[in-house]
């Protein structure tokens, strides 16, 4: 049965504990990703969120984009998703959100302004299942990164330069603040998820701005800061942040995105005649947290494995994910894993094979242009290494993710006529297959979340009584 939210003040930090009135509570969850920020991999279609809707209104025309739309939104975020996460023993969802939600800005005119709509169904969904809710900013006005997920069309990143986006972004922030403040199922706020910067003085700076925004009308709720390189550089976080009692910090750790971790056939195993296991793993998170500097709670906002096709996960991957979660949990870290649902790419919930939207990806033209940059791709980087040779690695790679951001671009009109053919009443059928009754769950990654999640209910337990006797 779902469980009910405690009557208790907001969530607080003392020491290296967060605290719910004089008792310590660890946190286990996930992130609601693909639903307030869409990402192209987690649903199909090409190119960033804002892209996706306003060509779909081009193309398709308003009485189209809303049977797909408002229909998705709905059937994405409902009452058994969030039952079936309590089930798991999950007391933390974050709420990953897309700026566009809470803007008048021209490029954000097809999110019709509905954010605290669909937030607020959030929050009073995660109350009713007895879990907390993290809203999190994980698209920011002007782009904090390069990022698809930062909303970046070709690549740009305009938050750290501009005052306008940073205007934005600290309106936005404080109005999300002010309208949880009183509200105890809500953890708290992470600011910009992901952050890329180059001048850590603006990063910093930016950060100091943000929380002053949020203090401004909420002096209570936890507040949450990402580190910068995509919440890899624990070190890009200065002391003065933490100068409030209730900022804590965030990391992500993919341990897929390493070598020789991704190629590991066994784990543990050897790879180029050294041994790799537990330790090596474990190490592998060096610079990514402090708690000797850093004396606060930490949080991995971000962790996981990626699913092969027909979502199938290496056995060796789902074993060092496994490992993970119980190290994060022995160091006292509470985790977020990405992500509860996609089509099948990482989430522990996808569309099942039959679905109308996973037959319309997997239909012969739409799924010659979704994969055609994956097939060229190759081809495109041994070009650019030949005749761009003076280039430097890094700037190599760039070169060729700013190609794809414009084949994205090529490629979104041509998927979205093929949906010219289908009635408003199909168009909400395929946006009724991320429903929870029409999807599956991944097994082993089920079963991985509940055996972890349990170890922390089960030191939560241990805190209440201690605090009680």
């Amino acid at each position: 049965m779902p469980g009910a939210m405690p009557k208790e003040p907001v969530l607080q930090i003392q020491g290296k504990e967060i605290v719910r009135g004089t008792t310590p509570v660890r946190f286990c969850g996930v992130n609601y990703g693909n639903w307030m920020l869409v990402e192209s991999y987690m649903l199909g279609l090409p190119w960033t969120e804002n892209r996706m809707r306003r060509q779909f209104r081009e193309t398709l025309g308003a009485r189209a984009y809303h049977a797909f739309w408002d229909t998705y939104m709905e059937a994405y975020a409902a009452d058994a998703d969030f039952a079936f996460m309590h089930r798991l023993g999950l007391n933390l969802i974050q709420c990953p959100y897309n700026w566009h939600h809470f803007s008048a800005h021209p490029a954000s005119a097809a999110f019709e302004q509905r954010g605290f709509e669909h937030l607020d169904r959030f929050v009073r969904l995660c109350k009713r299942h007895g879990m907390y809710a993290l809203l999190a900013m994980h698209a920011a006005p002007g782009c904090q990164a390069r990022d698809w997920n930062s909303e970046s069309d070709y690549g740009e990143t305009q938050l750290w330069d501009y005052a306008f986006w940073q205007d934005e972004t600290g309106r936005i922030l404080r109005e999300v603040a002010a309208r949880y403040r009183d509200e105890p199922a809500v953890f708290g706020y992470e600011l910009p998820n992901e952050p890329v910067a180059e001048d850590l003085d603006a990063f910093h700076h930016l950060n100091m701005r943000l929380i002053r925004a949020i203090r401004s009308v909420d002096p209570r709720h936890i507040i949450v800061v990402n580190s910068n390189r995509w919440g890899k550089d624990i070190a890009s976080l200065r002391d003065e942040l933490f100068e409030d009692p209730n900022v804590m910090p965030s990391f992500h750790h993919y341990h897929l995105q390493f070598e020789p971790w991704r190629d590991l056939r066994r784990y543990p195993g050897v790879y180029r005649g050294k041994r790799y296991g537990q330790r090596e793993l474990y190490a592998r998170m060096a610079g990514t947290f402090d708690l000797k500097r850093i004396r606060r709670p930490h949080l991995v906002g971000e962790c996981g494995v990626y699913s092969g096709s027909r979502g199938l996960v290496r056995p060796p991957h789902l074993r060092m994910w496994d490992d993970l979660l119980g190290h994060f949990t022995s160091l006292g870290f509470g985790w977020n894993f990405w992500a509860f649902k996609d089509i099948g790419r990482m989430g522990l919930v996808y569309p099942r094979r039959d679905t109308p939207w996973q037959r319309f990806l997997g239909s012969r033209r739409v799924a010659a242009i979704r994969e055609s940059f994956g097939r060229a791709e190759p081809v495109v980087s041994r070009a650019v290494r030949r005749h761009a040779a003076f280039a430097g690695d890094e700037d190599l790679k760039l070169i060729v993710y700013g190609m794809e951001h414009h084949w994205d671009a090529a490629a979104l009109p041509m998927v979205l006529a093929q949906m010219k053919r289908y009635q408003p009443w199909d168009l909400r059928d395929m946006a009724r297959s991320f429903a929870f009754a029409n999807c599956e769950v991944h097994p082993q990654k089920a079963a991985i979340v509940r055996r972890r999640a349990e170890e922390v209910q089960g030191i939560n337990r241990q805190l209440e009584s201690a605090t009680a006797g």
